[in-house]
């Protein structure tokens, strides 16, 4: 259910901030203090940084230290919306509010003149997962791939939380980890972010052969029998023991049609067609290197559906990778031969940004168009920046489909239309074969959602607040807005899209991919149904989604 943090960065929706020429500074006090004992905990280093809308935290903040009682305070605090962190050694670095996860807390919301001093910053001790690594004959593994992935409060799972290589006696240990359940996957080689994977075993005749492959605690191969490792604040859990399995390998040998140019590096990347993130190969499963006669090999790879990708690098380490090439690949119970990669040149998208003002001139700087695969592949996914005179250009844009993400629009403003060529690229998203152009048209008018979060009937602030249009689907990627409830259980959009819509609050982040619409069901009836007109103000109250362990 859960999507890579880098997708919660470009959505989220930060709480809404008052009036810009408030003169009316503010104050925010409390006191850091151990989550489980109560005693202050003195020396933490507190960073308190301004939210902006449709963005993370800002990265620069005013910092303090709290002192022998765990006091700290800020004074002289502009009115608006903040996230507050803490970190010493020992414990996680973390936003106020968080409960089973440090990165997702409750925002912090002062007005003018509003001395806050209530402020307890509950910091949770580090939890560690350790233990070791052994073949079939029980012998420690060396610079194996340990990867400690978290689950999901409805059993889904995310990308990698953290991850160790084991050292010379085949042990690993994790640390930093915050409580919650977390599955663990062990990478037999250490692959090209590591080194040189081994040297394969021999084939036998094309029909495959043993070798270790990807296995999960307590030691299978299949991600649905592991056993999860469940960690409490603080704890460590140590001693735990993997023994990596064999099973059936195969080869996947081709060629590129264009061979890497002079200072030019051609890395494959195998990913499977099943967007499961537990098995997405760059986080050490196999892949290699194209030669310089364009022929490639691509060693220990198990049965199942991939997409063989090639990304070219500039040597020299100037600009970003680029996917020059894809096919599927299906993997059955022999080696495949003879794939063929056809490159394909990228096509440039020119487009313009125009906005429809009714009272002032609205400057398009610092507004930010992407395109999303609709395949949800994650290495090719084009993005520019919008210029002050509205125009953008996308360069290299792989021939593909895609969805439209905006990103930036000033408050109460909206896309209202997204053209390109004969396409509602806003709605149906588009099909990117030549070059093209593609105009956004922004315009006044957005609609205001905002209501209270609350839990066994109180106001509950750090619930994850998502606002998805209906249907779910991953057409309309752009008008999903992400927030969380402030301290006083408070949420608020704006510059909402007319059309129909659906409120969800949790309390993690379940943001589903945008291809999920069966997973959303079981939520709907916990969900609220809201129509945002345009111009309009939509007002209600959200209960917390609890989802099973």
């Amino acid at each position: 259910m859960s999507v890579p943090m880098v997708l919660l960065l470009l959505l989220w929706q930060a709480q809404p901030v008052p009036p810009a020429g408030s003169t009316q500074l503010a104050k925010i006090e409390g006191r850091v203090v151990h989550a489980l004992t109560g005693e202050p905990v003195r020396k933490a280093q507190l960073t308190l940084r301004k939210r902006v809308r449709e963005a993370m935290p800002v990265m620069s903040g005013e910092s303090t230290v709290s002192d022998d009682e765990g006091k700290f305070r800020f004074d002289r605090v502009e009115p608006g919306t903040y996230s507050l962190y803490a970190e010493r050694t020992g414990f996680l670095r973390q936003e106020y509010g968080a409960r089973s996860n440090s990165y997702m807390g409750t925002p912090i919301t002062v007005r003018p003149g509003e001395a806050m001093s209530s402020i307890s910053f509950k910091l949770l001790p580090q939890s560690v997962i350790a233990g070791r690594v052994v073949n079939d004959e029980g012998e420690p593994v060396q610079q194996a791939q340990v990867m400690v992935i978290r689950q999901s409060g409805s059993g889904g799972q995310g990308p990698a939380s953290a991850g160790a290589a084991t050292n010379d006696i085949g042990e690993f240990r994790v640390a930093n980890l915050s409580p919650g359940r977390y599955l663990l996957r062990v990478m037999p080689q250490q692959g090209f972010f590591g080194g040189p994977p081994p040297a394969p075993p021999k084939s036998e005749g094309g029909k495959g052969r043993q070798a270790n492959v990807p296995t999960y605690y307590p030691g299978v191969s299949d991600a649905a029998a592991a056993s999860p490792v469940e960690v409490t604040p603080g704890q460590q859990v140590t001693g735990l023991s993997i023994t990596l399995q064999k099973g059936w390998v195969y080869r996947i040998s081709g060629k590129l049609t264009a061979p890497p140019a002079a200072g030019q590096m051609t890395r494959l990347m195998l990913m499977p067609r099943e967007r499961n993130p537990l098995s997405i190969s760059f986080f050490g499963g196999a892949g290699g290197f194209v030669k310089p006669d364009g022929s490639f090999q691509i060693d220990n790879v198990q049965s199942g559906s991939y997409y063989v990708a090639a990304m070219q690098h500039d040597m020299a380490g100037g600009g970003r990778p680029q996917v020059v090439a894809r096919t599927p690949v299906d993997v059955t119970d022999q080696d495949v031969e003879g794939v063929l990669l056809q490159v394909q040149a990228g096509v440039d998208i020119s487009g313009s940004v125009r906005v429809e003002a009714k009272e002032k001139t609205v400057s398009t700087a610092g507004m930010r168009v992407a395109l999303t695969p609709a395949e949800g592949i994650p290495l090719n996914t084009p993005n520019a920046a919008v210029g002050a005179d509205g125009t953008f250009q996308l360069a290299g844009v792989m021939p593909d489909r895609y969805y439209l993400a905006f990103y930036g629009t000033p408050e109460n403003y909206y896309v209202r239309s997204a053209q390109f060529g004969s396409e509602d690229a806003l709605r149906s998203g588009l099909q990117v074969g030549g070059g093209g152009k593609l105009d956004i048209v922004l315009a006044q008018g957005g609609a205001t959602v905002h209501g209270v979060v609350q839990h066994e009937e109180k106001p509950y602030g750090g619930a994850f607040v998502l606002l998805a249009p209906e249907p779910y689907g991953p057409q309309a990627i752009s008008l999903r807005k992400i927030a969380s409830s402030d301290q006083n259980g408070r949420f608020e959009f704006k510059g909402v899209a007319p059309g129909e819509y659906r409120l969800y609050a949790w309390l993690e982040p379940q943001l589903p991919l945008p291809s999920d619409a069966e997973a959303m069901k079981p939520f709907e009836s916990k969900s609220v149904k809201i129509t945002a007109r345009e111009g309009g103000s939509e007002q209600t109250t959200l209960a917390v989604i609890e989802t099973a362990r």
